[in-house]
């Protein structure tokens, strides 16, 4: 069979985003850069955008990438061996008492921001042709298709290097997942839940008081409490793991919508606003799952096991988070439409996604209904900045899909 797809670079220049289009594009973006640098940082982010700058003149990105890594991972250290964080030490003198992590962190931003926006310029500059590759296919070439045909075309390349290249941004985030969220830890739950789970431990059942004075709620979803109380390592560590899973599953998403590049700084963001907007176990297991039921219903063709999982996971998200009912509609038009036009298949797989997740929260809705004679998830549907930042990930991943659509303009 003939090779109609468009030709990749050669084997002489092996990463197709190594290569500047012209001088006058790379002065052009050195300036700006530069700038930047000088207008954040000084001196000093002048100087390190000087050197990302030039380390990535007609070179990969990847040893940019990597520096702003491991300067990111030195500045949560000196900010733990500088001066030892304390309850309340986040204050506004914060980074003016641990200079050296303050440096350490504005590097790694500089570098940062030089490799993404040298990618994202080589990205949509013209490329040379060239005669294609004799052997295997380039995982990363923008031309290979998405969706689970595209991780599956990549997965089979025959170079098990390129099976570490894309294993590689999955492993990376998550260790800076972990680093971030050890380094800086928030409460784990609301205030409310700490009495709750008392309770739970101590055998009173799913209520809030004290003996004598206890009393039914229905605001708060079950599944925080529930693995808050029982589960090996309490909400903490339960707290870590939704944190990479949410994480690592956005990275799984965006990348069966745009590729491991796209899909990589996806992730960066996701994890940058977990700490921005101080995620507890609620949201953040909320948009795990929520993220989750997005991945195990990419690409359905009927009513099979994976659908059901799908929706049992929108259950599961519902009872951490009430408001991730706003999930049901878009899982349905996920499985229903996804990237190409619906057929009968694809709609009884998001009916069977739609009942499993009735399924999964019918026990609690009962007892809210029953108990507090209201059909809503929740006695309290309050809808604040835990609810907003539960889809915040999902909203991310759209956008690697946008990105992901103006690339393929073509593709179903």
């Amino acid at each position: 069979m003939t090779d109609t797809r468009p030709a990749t670079n050669s084997s002489a220049d092996p990463d197709p985003w190594a290569a500047d289009g012209s001088t006058a594009a790379f002065a052009v973006r050195a300036v700006v850069l530069l700038a930047v640098g000088g207008f954040l940082g000084g001196v000093l982010g002048l100087g390190v955008a000087g050197l990302g700058v030039v380390a990535t003149w007609r070179r990969p990105t990847a040893l940019v990438a990597g520096a702003a890594a491991a300067s990111l991972l030195a500045a949560a250290l000196a900010t733990i061996f500088e001066v030892v964080p304390q309850p309340g030490s986040l204050r506004s003198n914060f980074a003016d008492v641990r200079p050296v992590a303050s440096a350490l962190g504005l590097t790694a931003g500089m570098l940062a921001i030089v490799a993404v926006t040298t990618m994202a310029v080589r990205e949509r500059a013209p490329r040379p042709a060239a005669p294609p590759q004799p052997t295997g296919r380039d995982p990363w070439d923008p031309a290979q298709p998405t969706g689970l045909a595209g991780l599956r075309a990549r997965a089979a390349a025959p170079a098990w290097r390129e099976g570490l290249r894309l294993l590689a941004p999955f492993v990376a985030v998550t260790f800076l997942v972990v680093i971030v969220r050890v380094v800086l830890p928030p409460a784990a739950l609301p205030s409310p839940l700490h009495q709750l789970i008392g309770n739970l431990r101590g055998g009173s059942g799913y209520v809030l008081g004290t003996p004598g004075r206890y009393r039914a709620t229905g605001a708060w979803s079950p599944l925080p409490a529930l693995v808050g109380a029982f589960a090996p390592g309490g909400a903490t560590l339960a707290l870590l793991v939704a944190s990479v899973a949410a994480v690592g599953l956005a990275l799984v998403l965006a990348n069966l919508l745009a590729g491991p590049r796209i899909a990589a700084v996806a992730a960066l963001v996701v994890l940058v606003l977990q700490v921005a907007t101080g995620q507890q176990l609620p949201s953040t297991l909320a948009a795990a799952l929520l993220l989750a039921a997005m991945v195990l219903g990419t690409e359905i063709e009927g009513p099979t096991g994976r659908a059901a999982l799908a929706g049992v996971a929108l259950g599961l998200a519902v009872l951490s988070l009430p408001w991730a009912v706003l999930g049901a509609p878009l899982l349905v038009g996920w499985i229903s439409f996804g990237r190409s036009r619906a057929h009968p298949g694809r709609v009884g797989g998001a009916t069977m996604a739609l009942a499993a997740a009735v399924l999964t929260t019918v026990p609690w809705l009962r007892y809210v209904s029953g108990r507090f004679h209201t059909f809503a998830p929740s006695t309290d549907m309050a809808f604040g900045l835990a609810t907003a930042a539960a889809f915040l990930p999902l909203l991310v991943v759209a956008g690697t899909g946008l990105v992901a659509a103006r690339r393929h303009p073509a593709q179903d």
